[in-house]
């Protein structure tokens, strides 16, 4: 059995800090990852975590407190304390994190150790990997984002120096989760790479589970309703949506957007110009789902092409198949090889062309759409269920060990 750390952002809800709603998604991949493999019988002696926030004077918090949380189904988290200023934050993060894990390691020699770290980002990979490397731990990475300056980030010497340790860095790893296959293609070629995108777990399933009785629908005749949540930028193309809805003229379609971000502005005032359109702003699970349940498609539409997201995957995929509702998605790395035959995946990635796509779902059968959302569902719980993942990854782990 190795002896197991991880390192990544593992706070739950009620840490003493107030993060942004779209700042969680990741929060929950890890929680998950952390709880399924404790439940198969990794348990982490050591998971060192903090709270994800914007730098100040984006968040009003100067300081945010270490301390101890205990939560249920998780090991014990020690939330490491920092100033959160950029560059402090991320160097205090870093040294840290360096002193914990080399005392967590050295204090284990002669055992087999594996450090899993989140992201490379913060706390900076460098000092994960200097502590993993000087006391003889084995280190993999769990690579869900790769920010490419100028695109997905501002062009910054930080940003620019982040890019550059990837390219150092993960060559160098024992192993890679990756979401992206163009990971493994562009900073790991012909080395060994797991590919775990996300997962659903058994409470999502259960809240995604359709009534017995009908949902409530719009009347006979009514718009085609289309729904799209996630965060409100560009690269999640809500900026295409809101153009495509020019190209759909007439009463015969609708929108509802829900999510937060920088777009949330353009979004509210195109609502107020068409009223074809809704903006919902930010939604618990809860809502969310109550949205699906009222949607004929889903829209999930990550650029890819004006914009450089091949390092990234659209994990709100996951929820939307989930829902048996059709979906709509860009061909997002290996989206259209293993899922395509779930959702329909738009190509043409332009205004008109996503109108066309949208004309084109509306116009095959409501029972067919129906059969195909069905389909995905049964596939998610299937093939992506959090249990299967988790245990893929306990795998790898125990082969570098």
């Amino acid at each position: 059995m190795i002896e197991f750390a991880y390192v990544g952002s593992v706070v739950p809800d009620r840490a003493p800090y107030n993060a942004p709603p779209f700042s969680r998604s990741g929060n929950l991949f890890q929680t998950e990852v952390v709880k399924g493999l404790a439940g198969l019988g990794l348990q982490p002696s050591l998971v060192l975590s903090f709270a994800t926030l914007p730098s100040f004077p984006k968040h009003p918090q100067l300081w945010v407190a270490g301390q101890r949380l205990k939560e249920a189904g998780l090991p014990e988290l020690r939330l490491q304390g920092f100033l959160n200023v950029t560059p402090f934050k991320q160097l205090g993060l870093g040294l840290s994190t360096f002193f914990r894990l080399a005392a967590w390691s050295l204090a284990r020699l002669g055992k087999p150790r594996v450090i899993l770290a989140y992201n490379l980002t913060v706390p900076p990979g460098l000092f994960v990997w200097l502590a993993a490397r000087l006391t003889g731990a084995r280190l993999c990475v769990s690579l869900n984002d790769i920010e490419v300056p100028g695109v997905t980030v501002p062009d910054t010497p930080f940003f620019r120096w982040d890019f550059q340790m990837h390219r150092c860095l993960i060559p160098r790893l024992d192993g890679r989760v990756i979401m992206a296959e163009a990971t493994q293609q562009d900073f790991a070629p012909g080395l060994p790479c797991l590919r775990v995108e996300g997962g659903v777990g058994e409470e999502l399933i259960r809240r995604t589970q359709r009534s017995p009785q009908p949902e409530p629908r719009p009347e006979a005749g009514g718009p085609f309703r289309m729904v799209a949540v996630g965060k409100l930028d560009e690269t999640n193309g809500f900026d295409l949506m809101l153009e495509a809805m020019r190209h759909l003229p007439g009463e015969g379609w609708s929108l509802d957007i829900a999510g937060a971000g920088p777009l949330a502005p353009r979004i509210e005032a195109a609502a107020q110009a068409d009223p074809r359109i809704r903006m919902h702003g930010f939604l618990d699970l809860e809502g969310v789902l109550a949205l699906y349940r009222q949607a004929d498609l889903l829209l999930v539409i990550r650029k890819t092409q004006a914009r450089n997201t091949r390092y990234f995957f659209p994990v709100k995929l996951f929820e939307a198949l989930l829902s048996a509702v059709p979906v709509l998605a860009t061909n997002t790395g290996h989206l259209k090889a293993e899922y395509g035959e779930y959702l329909h995946v738009l190509d043409e990635e332009t205004a008109a062309g996503l109108a066309q796509g949208i004309r084109a779902v509306q116009a095959i059968p409501r029972e067919q759409r129906r059969e195909l959302g069905a389909r995905a569902r049964a596939f998610m719980i299937r093939e992506k269920h959090w249990l299967s993942q988790c245990r893929k990854i306990k795998d790898y782990l125990e082969g570098l060990g």
